[in-house]
This record gives structure tokens, C-alpha cells and sequence, in this order.
């Protein structure tokens, strides 16, 4: 867990959030992401933060998020034919 690898997955969430792409209906997330206080570094990198070091109020939800998305956007992959077959042709139900 790092700025490095924090800062792209929050801003990628933001766009999402944005655009109205990112759904999800668990109060859990929800009360975590409330939660989250963005710091920026001098690169203009942002990374969560807790309201303060002894506050009860849990993150963790929250960066467990941003880790999954910061693998998604990683191993995005732009060649179709590396592509699974899930992804190209979507799952056919019975």
C-alpha cells in the first residue's frame, strides 16, 4: 500500500462516480468511503487517509477497493486476442 499504488485507483473511482458508472449497494463501503479523507502529496498524488490516527471510524472497506481496482487497471489487457473468451463473447446462460 502505497501513494503509487493508491492514487490512480482514486481517481479512476472518481471518474467512475462521475460518470455514473460505479454502482453498489452495500452500507458497508458506503459508511467506509464516507469516511475516507483524501490527502495530496507535492506530485498532486491523493491517497485516503482516516479523519485522525485514533478515530474508530474504518477505511478498511474502502482500501480494500482502491487495491482492487488499482490490479484491475493494471492488468487491463488491449490486444483481443489475449482477451478471454468471457470478454469477448460474454457468458451464456443455459
Amino acid at each position: 500500500m502505497s501513494v503509487k499504488n493508491m492514487s490512480p485507483a482514486m481517481k479512476k473511482l472518481d471518474e467512475l462516480i462521475s460518470q455514473g458508472r460505479f454502482h453498489f449497494n452495500c452500507p458497508v463501503l458506503a459508511f467506509a468511503l464516507s469516511n475516507v479523507n483524501v490527502h495530496y502529496d507535492y506530485k498532486q498524488n491523493i491517497y485516503p487517509r482516516k479523519p485522525d490516527k485514533t478515530s474508530d471510524r474504518k477505511i478498511d472497506p474502502a482500501i480494500a477497493l482502491f487495491l482492487a481496482l488499482n490490479r484491475t487497471l493494471l492488468t487491463q489487457i488491449d490486444d483481443d486476442s489475449e482477451r478471454s473468451i468471457y470478454e469477448t463473447r460474454g457468458i451464456i446462460t443455459l
